[in-house]
C-alpha cells in the first residue's frame, strides 16, 4: 500500500482561488482489472480548494480505491478556479456554436488538467516538475545528480514501481535535455541511469 496523503499535503500551497485536481482512477494493467475495455478509467474526481480539504477527504478517497481497485492521483501544480471558469465557458461555447456535443462531459477533465489553468505567481516561485525513477536503487544518484546541477529537490513521492522526484522548474534545455523524453545519467560506479523530466506533476496519492 501506498498512502502520500502527509507527503502531498505539505507540498499544497493555496492562494483566493487556488485548486489542486484530484483523481480516482481505475488502470487496466493493475491486478484484478484486466477486463476492462479501456486503458483507464476516471471513477471520482475532487476539487481540493481549501488547505483542510485532503485531509477531510481521505476516508472517501481510500475506500473508492479500495472498492474499485483504484489508485488517487493529485496533481502539484497550483491552478486557478477563475482561469478554469473562464475556458469552460469557451469550451462550452465553441461546442454550442459548432453542434458538438460529442464526449461533453469530458470538457472538465480536459480544462481542469490544462496548461492554461496553472497558476503559481503569488504561491510558488517556480513551478513543479518531476523526475521519473523506475528502479528505487537509482534515486540516490537522480538527486545527486539534481544537485550538482542546481535543481531544487522538493518532496520524493513513493509510486507502486520506484518514485516521482519533485523538483521546481528549471532551464532544461542548457543540460541538453528533451521535456518529457527518457535521457541517461551516469552514476558515480559507471551504471547508465535512465530518468525523464515531466511537466506534469500528476503524482501517486494513495495506492492499495
Amino acid at each position: 500500500m501506498i498512502d502520500n496523503f502527509d507527503l502531498i499535503q505539505e507540498l499544497l500551497e493555496f492562494g483566493k482561488d487556488t485548486y489542486y485536481y484530484l483523481q480516482v482512477i481505475q488502470r487496466k494493467k493493475d491486478p484484478g482489472n484486466s477486463d476492462m475495455t479501456e486503458p483507464e478509467r476516471c471513477i471520482w474526481r475532487k476539487f481540493v480548494c481549501r488547505e483542510e480539504s485532503l485531509g477531510k477527504r481521505k476516508k472517501e478517497i481510500t475506500e473508492l480505491c479500495k472498492c474499485f481497485n483504484a489508485r488517487a492521483y493529485i496533481e502539484l501544480n497550483p491552478r486557478s478556479l477563475e482561469k478554469f471558469t473562464i475556458l469552460c465557458a469557451r469550451k462550452y461555447l465553441d461546442r454550442i456554436y459548432y453542434n458538438d456535443y460529442n464526449n461533453i462531459f469530458s470538457v472538465q477533465d480536459s480544462v481542469a488538467l490544462s496548461e492554461d489553468t496553472v497558476s503559481t505567481k503569488g504561491i510558488l516561485m517556480k513551478r513543479r516538475w518531476m523526475l521519473d525513477v523506475d528502479d528505487p536503487e537509482d534515486l540516490e544518484e537522480i538527486k545527486d545528480w539534481a544537485r550538482q546541477n542546481e535543481i531544487v529537490l522538493r518532496k520524493t513521492i513513493p509510486t507502486p514501481n520506484g518514485y516521482h522526484q519533485i523538483i521546481d522548474a528549471f532551464n532544461y534545455k542548457n543540460l541538453g535535455i528533451k521535456m518529457g523524453s527518457d535521457f541517461k545519467i551516469i552514476s558515480k560506479c559507471g551504471k547508465e541511469i535512465v530518468t525523464s523530466v515531466k511537466p506534469n506533476c500528476n503524482t501517486i496519492l494513495y495506492y492499495l
